[in-house]
């Protein structure tokens, strides 16, 4: 997204940038600044409000901290060739209109889910090219519903989350090609296929035509999506084909041809793993655990306190597994110590071994829990160094860097990093095979199973014989996610993790659900993300998710809630992202949000609220980790009610908690009429209007126009009377018709029309 000369010619307007002293060097014309190629450090720190392109690309910028304010008007943000290698989590918070990002040619390893949660929701297009993603999880791109295009080309991908794009309804071009993709996910398409999908790239991926494939038969096969597919792949360029030896280059849409010649599925086979050892506390580990099969095996590592580590974790800190299967433990501590199983897992079997870990003396580290790792504090751990003018992280930061030839090299601040304990391989282990599975008999009916995934999305119309699941299934105990979207569950059941405690991921939006019982989630304590998104639930009660203690994500979009009671999260002592969005919520009672240290979004947008309750905004705010409550799309009355708020929202006092939590800057008034499109950090609260008993608001221009109006209505009712016992007088009191005769017609027409209403809502 290099910057065109055409938009550095300023005409009627030019843009000084000669008061800004950061910006020496930059080119600044019309309302764009060019800061490229000038070897920055780092991102300067104030610039003109009136800008709305900046080109920084071609630096050698390694952080982006969070971009100043003057930045609000932002459209273009060029970002791309530099060095960068993490984002602070409220970077782009301020850009409310920024539309294009490009962050290609950069060293992002990956990007935390809240990265694009605040801000900005009104992207358009993402280039993230170039870059050494690894994975890409399921919330990153949840909140950006206006992307038109992602590139996410020339990475190290190995894995992309099947929903990761559900909710990107406008997407038109996807661009996964040049990663390291074996498995092909209809899912990654079937939610958009048919909004404003139009391009696809999918090339240079070693896609795998192995017996897993025929879990995406239907979809490879179905003539129409078959046309639609191809027809995205030709306009971005671009082809789906087969890598493996002896099919190499055929078209995995002729399915006459694959579906008799799938590769053969062969369970996995451990083929060596770190010798144990002992280990100095305070050093750094780095395990490795070989393994071949078809399809290829995901690693995944048990620790000795139960804790499963996988590529994709981001819950631990200090721990990383590579998707070649090593596992990196930096800062090793004496709760370390132990067995640690290896588990290499395909959609046909399991295999486990296991080394054993000793560690000697102790360090800093030893009283510290991984489990208490903080996203957002070791984000802020980047301060600016004055000699060298650029931000240096505080803590190692450690990534793996390909060597070429399938060899992987551990690099530090850039540079190739040895200093870590690596055990010899052992090829002559014991293995433990107890985790073996059949896929055939493990998997639940009408799903798709992968390694610790198990997939019975859009069951209705998946597999032969096309049934719809009304229940959840009983997993067995390597099963960690379950998705259930599309099916017809109408009920979740008290001791709902009985049966599959080690469950972590859970899914179930589009079903029936309308009832939750009290103990449901009792034995969940593993479960970190829980969705419930389009369902017709009508009401949450106090402790319903109690067991839920270790959720972080708990999404309730698109139901029918109209309260948040008091209590109802009580228990939910992990829980950072909740999302109540679509809903019919007009009421949130003074203790909803009691107890939720770690909450940092509470998402309310798209509901029925008319003001702001003191109680709960206070009770919410207590908690020190709150960040943001999104209310947008709810009709505020700014009358009498916003009173409290006055010394939180004027823009005196834009450094309060509350102020930084709602951000009035962006709220708008939809009433009284005068305030109309005002927002709440610049009305008069010392002259709002009156709220009645009734709840409506009312000031002196309200009651003199009321009873102008009332006036006017008497006498034309008193007309129209008049002129009604006239003609019926005339007519006789049997002739004509009665006020039960017309209530009792009206009724009538009034319930069928209602009946329609809500049977048409309800389809």
């Amino acid at each position: 997204m290099k910057l065109s000369a055409s938009l550095l010619i300023g005409n009627a307007y030019s843009l000084s940038c000669s008061n800004y002293p950061d910006l020496h060097g930059c080119s600044c014309y019309n309302t764009v600044v060019d800061c490229s190629g000038l070897k920055l450090k780092s991102i300067p720190r104030s610039f003109p409000r009136e800008i709305t392109r900046l080109d920084l690309s071609d630096n050698e910028i390694n952080y982006v901290n969070e971009l100043p304010d003057e930045l609000e008007d932002l459209i273009d943000l060029n970002l791309s060739n530099n060095q960068i290698r993490e984002i602070h989590f409220d970077a782009f918070d301020g850009l409310d209109n920024l539309e294009n990002l490009n962050l290609a040619y950069n060293e992002l390893n990956e990007i935390e889910d809240d990265i694009f949660q605040w801000n900005p929701v009104h992207l358009k297009t993402l280039d993230l090219s170039h870059n050494k993603f690894e994975f890409i999880q399921h919330f990153v791109f949840y909140d950006l519903t206006e992307i038109q295009e992602i590139n996410l080309s020339h990475n190290d991908l190995f894995f992309v989350h099947p929903h990761a794009f559900d909710e990107l309804k406008r997407l038109r071009t996807i661009n996964l090609s040049n990663n390291k993709l074996t498995e092909f996910k209809s899912k990654w398409f079937t939610s958009i296929l048919d909004d404003n999908l139009q391009e696809v790239m999918l090339d240079e991926n070693p896609w795998s035509c192995d017996c897993d494939l025929a879990n995406e038969k239907n979809f490879l096969s179905n003539p129409t999506i078959k046309n639609m597919m191809k027809t995205f792949l030709q306009r971005g360029e671009s082809h789906l084909e087969c890598t493996d030896a002896g099919k190499k280059g055929h078209d995995m849409f002729d399915w006459n041809y694959l579906e008799n010649n799938l590769t053969p599925c062969t369970p996995p086979k451990i083929t060596g793993i770190s010798k144990s050892s002992t280990v100095e506390s305070g050093k750094m580990l780095l395990l490795k655990c070989l393994a071949e099969g078809t399809p290829k095996p995901k690693i995944e590592w048990k620790a000795p306190n139960s804790d499963v580590y996988r590529l994709q974790s981001e819950d631990f800190e200090g721990i990383t597994v590579h998707q070649d299967g090593a596992l990196l433990i930096e800062d090793l501590r004496k709760a370390d110590a132990g067995t640690y199983h290896c588990v290499a897992t395909n959609s046909v079997g399991s295999m486990e071994a296991s080394t054993k870990i000793t560690v000697t003396g102790s360090s800093s580290f030893d009283d510290e829990d991984r489990d208490d790792y903080e996203e957002d504090e070791l984000d802020r751990e980047w301060n600016w160094d004055k000699n060298n003018q650029k931000w240096k992280p505080n803590q190692d930061d450690y990534e793996w860097v390909d060597g070429g030839e399938g060899k992987w090299n551990l690099e530090k601040d850039g540079e190739k990093f040895n200093d870590y304990h690596l055990p010899e391989v052992d090829s002559t282990f014991e293995t433990h095979n107890q985790y073996d599975v059949d896929s055939d008999t493990d998997c639940p009916a009408d799903c798709e199973c992968s390694g610790s995934t198990v997939d019975c999305s859009d069951a209705e119309n998946a597999g032969d014989s096309g049934n719809a699941l009304t229940r959840l299934p009983n997993l067995k105990t390597h099963y960690t996610h379950l998705d259930m979207t599309m099916n017809k569950v109408n009920e979740l059941e008290k001791g709902l993790c009985r049966n599959m405690r080690q469950i972590r991921e859970l899914k179930v939006d589009s079903n029936r659900i309308d009832k939750i019982e009290k103990g449901t989630f009792s034995d969940c304590d593993d479960l970190r993300i829980l969705t419930m998104r389009d369902n017709r639930l009508e009401e949450l009660t106090p402790q319903m998710f109690k067991g839920l203690s270790n959720v972080q994500i708990l999404v309730i979009d698109h139901n029918y809630l109209k309260t948040i009671p008091s209590y109802a999260f009580e228990g939910m002592d992990n829980l950072e992202y909740l999302y109540l969005k679509n809903n019919k919520i007009d009421k949130i009672e003074s203790q909803a949000f009691y107890g939720l240290k770690k909450l940092k979004f509470i998402h309310l947008e798209d509901n029925k609220l008319d003001h702001l309750d003191m109680d709960w905004v206070k009770e919410a705010v207590n908690n020190p980790k709150l960040e943001r409550i999104f209310i947008d799309g709810n009709n505020l009355v700014c009358d009498t009610r916003l009173k409290p708020f006055k010394e939180h929202f004027e823009k005196s006092k834009r450094n309060t908690n509350i102020y930084n939590v709602f951000q009035p800057s962006e709220l708008k008034c939809s009433s009284p009429p005068e305030l109309i499109g005002m927002t709440l950090n610049t009305i008069n609260y010392n002259n709002l209007v009156v709220v009645s008993e009734a709840g409506t608001s009312g000031g002196s221009g309200y009651m003199f126009g009321g009873i102008f109006l009332g006036a006017v209505l008497a006498i034309l009712g008193f007309i129209g009377w008049r002129q009604w016992n006239r003609r019926n007088s005339m007519k006789g009191g049997y002739g004509g018709y009665s006020y039960t005769d017309i209530s009792t017609q009206g009724d009538s027409e009034h319930r069928a029309l209602t009946s329609n209403q809500d049977s048409e809502a309800f389809i």
